[in-house]
Parts: C-alpha cells; sequence; structure tokens
C-alpha cells in the first residue's frame, strides 16, 4: 500500500511541475504517506501489546502500548489498555509496592471489576484481587476472589497455585491438596505448587505421598530449597531422621541468612532429627544461629527445649520451656506434659498441675496424650484435674 502511494506522488509530481504546483502537491503527498506509515505502526504496536496482554507479558504488553501513544497520544482505548497493563503488572506478585500504596491499587482492581463484568479478561482481575487481600491477610477474601477467578476460566494455573496456599494458610489440607493437584494438572508446574503440595500432604498425614511429590518436585525444580525443606519434614515424620538430616540440611545451606525468616526456621526443622540422632551439639549449634538472628521467637525455645529432653537435661528443657512461657506461647499437649514431668522431677507440683490443667484445656482426642496427664495428675494428688479429665471424652 505504502509503494502504491510512492508511485503516485512521483506521477502527481511530474504532473503538478508541468502545471506550476509542485511543491505543494508533493508536500500533501508526503504527508499522505507518511500519515499512512504511522497508522500501520500504530496499529502494529496496539496488536502486539494485545497479544502481549493476552499471554501475560504484561510489562512488555505496557511498554507496547506506550510505542503505540507515542504516535497518537489521545487514542483513548490505547490508554484504557495501557493502564490493564500497568496495573497488572503491578499486581500479578506484587513485587515493589508499597504497603500505603495496597489500598489504592485494592479500589482500583474493584473499579475495574465493577465496570467491566462482561470483560473476558476479567478473570485476571479477579486473581490480582486475591493476590491484594492475601497481602492484607484477608484469607477468606483471598479465597473468594480466586474462586471467582476460577468459575470463569477453571484452568487458570496461577489462580489455582495461590488458591491452594490459601487452603493451606486456613488449614483447610484436603481442600488445598486437590486444588494443588489441580494446578499442575493445568500445566502450572512450578516450584511453590510442588512447595504447597507436599506442605498440605504431610499435615494432612500423608507422609508417604508427600515425600512422593517432593521427589518429583525435585526433578523438575533440583535447586528448590523450599521442596527439600518440605521432603525433610516429610521423612522426619515417616521416622527417616538421617534421611531427613540430609534434606533440611540441604535446604538450610540453600537458603541465604539474610532471608531471616526462612533461615530461622529451616535452623529450628534441622534441629529436631539431629536431636532424634542423638547429635545434640549439631541441633544445639543449629538453634544457637537462630536464637542470634530471633532471639524472641517461640519456636525456638520449643525446639531447644526438645533438644535438651532429649539429651536428658532437665534444668536446661525446664529453662527453654520457662522462657517460652513468659513470651505468652504454649505449645501442644505432649511439650505441655513432658513440661510438667519436668516439673514434677525438681518437685514443683503447683506449677506442673497448672500445666498440666492447660494440657487438658487443649487437648485434642489423643488417647495417649490423656492417659500420661491423668498418670500424672494422680502422682501429684490432684483432684481437680482428675474430675476435669473424667469430664473429657477420649475418642
Amino acid at each position: 500500500m505504502i509503494a502504491i502511494f510512492r508511485d503516485l506522488a512521483v506521477i502527481l509530481a511530474v504532473i503538478s511541475s508541468l502545471i506550476g504546483f509542485g511543491p505543494q502537491l508533493i508536500d500533501s503527498v508526503t504527508k499522505l504517506v507518511d500519515t499512512k506509515r504511522q497508522y500501520d505502526l500504530f496499529s502494529a504496536y496496539l496488536n502486539y501489546g494485545r497479544d502481549l496482554l493476552k499471554d501475560e507479558f504484561y510489562r512488555e504488553s505496557a511498554n507496547a502500548f506506550e510505542e503505540a501513544l507515542k504516535l497518537q497520544p489521545h487514542d483513548i482505548h490505547t490508554q484504557i489498555w495501557l493502564k490493564k497493563a500497568k496495573l497488572l503488572d503491578a499486581l500479578y506478585k506484587l513485587h515493589g509496592i508499597e504497603p500505603e500504596n495496597i489500598a489504592r491499587l485494592s479500589f482500583e482492581v474493584e473499579f475495574v471489576i465493577r465496570s467491566n463484568s462482561h470483560d473476558p479478561d476479567i478473570y485476571r482481575y479477579y486473581y490480582v484481587q486475591g493476590n491484594i487481600r492475601n497481602v492484607l491477610k484477608n484469607l477468606e477474601g483471598a479465597r473468594d476472589s480466586y474462586e471467582k477467578a476460577l468459575k470463569l476460566k477453571p484452568d487458570y494455573g496461577p489462580a489455582l497455585a495461590n488458591l491452594g496456599a490459601v487452603f493451606n494458610d486456613l488449614k483447610r489440607h484436603e481442600e488445598a491438596i486437590k486444588t494443588l493437584r489441580d494446578a499442575l494438572r493445568s500445566n502450572y508446574a512450578e516450584a511453590s505448587v510442588y512447595n504447597n503440595l507436599v506442605f498440605a500432604l504431610h499435615s494432612a498425614g500423608e507422609f508417604q505421598d508427600a515425600v512422593s511429590v517432593a521427589n518429583e518436585g525435585l526433578r523438575h525444580f533440583p535447586t528448590s530449597a523450599g521442596i527439600y525443606n518440605e521432603l525433610g519434614i516429610s521423612l522426619y515424620r515417616l521416622g527417616r531422621m538421617e534421611e531427613s538430616v540430609s534434606a533440611l540440611k540441604t535446604a538450610y545451606i540453600m537458603t541465604p541468612e539474610q532471608d531471616t525468616d526462612l533461615f530461622v526456621q529451616r535452623s529450628i526443622n534441622l534441629a529436631y532429627p539431629l536431636a532424634d540422632l542423638g547429635r545434640i551439639n549439631d541441633a544445639l549449634s543449629s538453634l544457637e544461629s537462630a536464637k542470634d538472628l530471633m532471639p524472641e521467637s517461640p519456636h525456638v525455645y520449643l525446639a531447644l527445649a526438645h533438644c535438651h529432653h532429649k539429651a536428658g537435661n532437665d534444668l536446661k528443657a525446664l529453662e527453654a520451656y520457662e522462657k517460652l512461657g513468659s513470651l505468652g506461647a504454649y505449645p501442644d499437649p505432649d511439650d505441655l506434659i513432658k513440661w510438667a514431668q519436668i516439673l514434677e522431677r525438681v518437685k514443683r507440683p503447683e506449677e506442673a498441675g497448672r500445666i498440666l490443667h492447660m494440657a487438658v484445656d487443649t487437648w485434642k482426642s489423643n488417647e495417649k496424650e490423656m492417659e500420661n496427664i491423668k498418670a500424672l495428675a494422680i502422682k501429684l494428688d490432684d483432684q481437680e484435674l482428675l474430675k476435669k479429665i473424667d469430664g473429657k471424652t477420649i475418642k
């Protein structure tokens, strides 16, 4: 088409030179050719930007729309496309967004959803709305947004993956397992999906399946510290201590100390199988690193109590339990019983009784735990506690 315009320009130039209007006509035709070229380039950028947006290359899509707007700055439709691309780029993973801007972005997403309810891409906005609510710790709101996205596009991998993670946070592990398996079936096989699926499986007591999924994940993502960590926990629950130490140590080594929360958690995880193998000094060394970084972490002191209990050091274990209590955190009944047993051995019966009352109050249908509580209550001759125990039903 542009070639035709050029030929026309040459012909008109010749004719116009004969009748005396050459310069004016040549200028007009040149402008016509430039306008046509500019329009074709504008359309190319616009269509390219739309294709990139569809394929979820949001930043690249925004760049294409910006180039289109350089050619036609006042095109309202391209301005809208640019706004959508930038909003999605900012919100898909919420990278680099200041907390004070979250509320504003949440409003913008809500506006897009309400004003574009028939847009075939609206599921993307439900997805980013879920991400915002997740960051704000509104887990039920996040769940609702992800489910709305999936109602419109049932095989949308990112929404399946994040919904599965939310189900884990809500302790709805069976639903997390199903959703995360669906994410893998949708070919959204990210390391985080395997990581969250293994967590859901071992949280639901499906330890062998957790190990199998973790090993599958590591075949695809051999450098994922998260999958190694969840594999180590699953192996620990199966009593495979040496393998657990190997996996957890790999996760520990791969985790940078600058990532304080993860480093501390993985130091704690590693300490448990080390202590159960009798490698107390190694376990304590791992915990000392964690303690230096987070001296007020209850999880550190619970792990320290476990290590000292395994080593038979009642006084050190008691010191760790008491530090735990001073932080206002109390463990599950199993550790409360160990705490009370130590208090009874060091001749502090009243405190032992108080801890046992807490164990009964937080008991969750574990028959062995209740039998241990009852045996210690008899030893302490705590009649009030025995009456409370009799009021409980052992399932």
